[in-house]
């Protein structure tokens, strides 16, 4: 659990870093910037990609002081960059909206990241073991607390990471609605709004972030509560907003941008029925809730407009379907990426991007639905509407299948993303063969629901024979584990895919790249098996491999210039190989040595569950 937390903060931070280096991009040189060049505002996106390696390594290591060090420097790195894109000025009202809310939003990022280490320190609640016992360590956080740690006591950690999660969650979605729009131009429907409009949107959403964001902190309330419920109200009409495109030169690229508006819907719609299943069950977010007469007074609104009906599920119950909805909607999409790559006339079945666009309609709208049986607790439909979209994702995969794309590396993207959504379904088949053999439901209502018992037995019939499978909940870690390997692995194909052949790739031509990504998607189909079937050690072998060859595929997207690039790219691949040694030496070590005192699984089997989420598997 202290190993995953990397993950998390790597998921927290670099993929908002990125979102403002896209909005540089579209502030060129000579608007701003302070006067810097791309060149140099690259160096600032290497140097922190660079520390980001270097802090993932001394983190899996637990080396202090340099783990704090580096991520200080880090977070100078985040604040540089985006005081740089404020000082920008571009032409487009919506596209300077747009580089403006990102670097906003990242600062207000990091001021979370400080507040979250004011909590550490009065609470005396140290990030990791090693945090007691090194002495620069210590040292640092002497220096630090005297900065930070006066005035009011703060929330614990724990629930202050929580502001963290949120933003993760809805502001990076927000601003890549934001993008969808800029490529829609006015004109196009979007209710008429202009440029200037919708970029008063965003700037309303931003400052509406912020204010809730100081509100949390200093647990305020209810002024917390009704800043989130207005910038809820923002979410709803940017995503409407999107929604509303009259013409599109391509239909399928349309489907797209619709669809991440409708989606970020959904998301809001599983927020609103979180905050339904709490008060319902009388379970409050933070502690400053239940003493708050203002918010006491907002939850009674709220609960007689919204708590009325069918009791809802707990809410922990309620936030799974946000978590399938990050193993598949995504990875849908990357399918539908690849196909835009594959135009007309290139297998496809003979189906045109209007018909491929259906597909993607209907399998947005067929997660919508299954959304709404989902929270409604509506059974048998939300076991038929995951089978019919389930039914979609195989379709859509089994067409891009069928394509043939001059270059071989873009057909390999397309072919491996298909292969790999493919796999994931079948994971979830598993997952549902497992809960059919160990009688575990996975919503309450599948326990009582006649027509579930009948769709179960029929399913039972065709898939539940032969050996027992695993638990759910050890099945259920394989699609984890895909969502957070698979779809950075096919991203990076991608780059490699715009970044032309005699690009360096260290010498490699676009048909070796190819055999780099079948050799993963044929290794991560055999770790599944291997995995399925609980064979060892071939499974732990099929890991170390698949590892090998994601890193392979890393450094030699990294190689694509002389100079630093390619240094950080054998530096990186240095760092990757020995922390996986390292890890796996540490983890066969310390829970050997745990054995001896308690009941535990076997050595083979320890490595074994390990690798299916080990870390240095995200490089």
């Amino acid at each position: 659990e202290l190993v995953e937390r990397l993950a998390k903060n790597a998921a927290e931070n670099e993929p908002f870093f990125m979102l403002v280096t896209l909005a540089l991009i579209r502030a060129p040189a000579g608007t701003g910037r302070f006067g810097m060049s791309n060149e140099q505002l690259a160096n600032i996106v290497y140097a922190f990609v660079a520390l980001r390696f270097v802090h993932a390594f001394f983190f899996l290591l637990a080396i202090q002081p340099f783990r704090t060090i580096t991520w200080l420097v880090s977070a100078g790195v985040m604040i540089t960059q985006a005081v740089v894109a404020l000082d920008c000025s571009v032409a487009d009202p919506l596209a300077y909206a747009f580089v403006t809310g990102t670097a906003l939003l990242h600062l207000k990022l990091v001021l979370v990241h400080v507040w979250t280490v004011r909590a550490r320190c009065q609470h005396d609640d140290e990030a990791q073991p090693e945090d007691k016992t090194n002495r620069g360590f210590q040292l640092i956080s002497k220096v630090v607390t005297t900065f930070i740690a006066w005035g009011p006591k703060a929330k614990p950690p724990e629930l202050v990471e929580r502001l963290a999660k949120n933003a993760a969650e809805n502001e990076p979605f927000f601003m890549l609605v934001t993008l969808a729009l800029i490529r829609a131009p006015a004109g196009t429907g979007r209710f008429g709004m202009s440029n200037e409009e919708l970029a008063n949107i965003v700037y309303a959403f931003v400052a509406l972030r912020f204010v809730h964001a100081l509100f949390f902190l200093l647990a305020i309330q209810p002024f917390r509560t009704l800043t989130w419920l207005v910038s809820a109200g923002v979410m709803i009409t940017k995503a409407v907003v999107a929604l509303d495109l009259a013409t599109a030169a391509d239909p399928l690229a349309a489907a797209c941008i619709i669809t991440a508006a409708v989606l970020q819907l959904k998301l809001i719609l599983i927020h609103v029925w979180t905050v339904r299943a709490r008060c319902q069950h009388d379970d409050e977010a933070q502690p400053e809730d239940k003493t708050n007469r203002g918010f006491q007074l907002i939850s009674k609104v709220v609960a007689a407009l919204i708590a009325w009906g069918p009791r809802a599920k707990p809410p922990e119950l309620v936030e799974r379907l946000a978590k399938n909805a990050a193993e598949n909607e995504p990875f849908f999409m990357l399918v539908t990426l690849a196909l835009i790559r594959a135009p007309a006339g290139t297998g496809r079945f003979g189906m045109s991007n209007e018909q491929l666009a259906n597909i993607v309609y209907a399998f947005v709208a067929l997660r919508f639905v299954h959304a709404f049986f989902f929270l409604l607790a509506i059974q048998p439909f939300r076991t038929i509407t995951w089978l019919v979209s389930a039914g979609v994702m195989i379709t859509q995969a089994v067409v891009a299948l069928d394509c043939s794309v001059a270059d071989p590396l873009a057909y390999a993207f397309v072919t491996g993303t298909a292969l790999l959504h493919l796999k994931l379904v079948l994971v979830h088949v598993w997952t549902v063969r497992a809960r059919c053999q160990h009688d575990d439901e996975a919503q309450p209502e599948d326990k009582t629901n006649r027509g579930f018992q009948l769709i179960s037995k029929v399913v039972t019939t065709f898939i539940a024979w032969g050996p027992k499978a695993k638990p759910p909940e050890l099945v259920e870690r394989l699609a984890k584990n895909a969502a957070e390997n698979e779809q950075f692995f096919m991203l990076v194909t991608l780059a490699l895919v715009h970044a032309p052949a005699g690009a360096r790739h260290s010498g490699w031509p676009n048909e070796t790249l190819v055999k780099i990504v079948y050799a993963f998607v044929a290794l991560r189909f055999v770790h599944a098996f291997f995995f399925l079937m609980a064979f060892q050690p071939f499974r732990t072998i099929t890991w170390l491999v698949s590892a090998g060859v994601m890193i392979t595929q890393a450094v030699v997207a990294l190689d694509f210039k002389a100079g630093i690039v390619a240094f950080l790219g054998a530096m990186s691949f240095q760092q990757d190989c020995a922390a996986i040694v390292f890890q796996m030496l540490y983890v066969v070590g310390s829970r050997h040595l745990e054995a001896r005192n308690s009941e535990a699984e076997p050595l083979a089997q320890t490595l074994l569950s390990h690798g299916v989420q080990s870390a240095p598997a995200k490089a």
